[in-house]
């Protein structure tokens, strides 16, 4: 497998990049869209896709469901590059213009997926603004980064214990 991952290749694009990609063989994309933005024109050669939703506020919002939010998004991302790595020879990662979602997610998924170390350094070095809190994510959801603290709260035998008293002294109270 470590051969394999040598030959494999991520790059990142925006749109309008994306619009004039001549793809090759064996190549797949994953294309970051919000209610906003979503490319004018995909190119059909691509023999797998993946549509991410990413709103741009989720990365600003500190709330627990942008956290899940996030988190599913990266599950997603993660699986997809798992499931295609051992037959497609190229992902792209397509993302708006100026984007900070597109390299985040990219070097989240070369970072858990152990490609080459030198990849990263390029990445990080083409884009310093891009979105660490995507990368964590996708680093999260391979089970490389420990659970946050939002997360250990949420799942906390206490938290639980007031939900359900909670939910017992408001049993009945909100039928019609």
């Amino acid at each position: 497998m470590t051969g394999l991952r040598n030959r494999f290749e991520m790059n990142v694009f925006s749109y309008r990049e994306l619009e004039a990609y001549p793809v090759g063989s064996n190549e797949a994309l994953i294309v970051v869209v919000d209610n906003e933005r979503w490319p004018t024109r995909v190119p059909e050669e691509f023999v797998r896709r993946l549509r991410l939703r990413i709103p741009h506020a989720d990365l600003l919002d500190g709330s627990y469901e942008a956290h899940e939010s996030l988190l599913r998004q990266a599950g997603y991302a993660l699986n997809f590059v798992r499931l295609h790595v051992g037959t497609i020879q190229r992902i792209a990662v397509a993302s708006p213009d100026g984007e900070v979602r597109g390299p985040g997610l990219a070097l989240g998924l070369i970072v858990a997926l152990d490609f080459t170390s030198d990849r990263v350094l390029d990445l990080a070095q083409t884009y310093p603004r891009l979105s660490r809190t995507l990368r964590d994510h996708v680093l999260r959801a391979a089970g490389m980064l420990p659970a946050t603290r939002l997360e250990k709260a949420a799942h906390s035998p206490l938290t639980k214990a007031a939900l359900f008293l909670l939910a017992k002294v408001t049993e009945g109270r909100f039928h019609s």
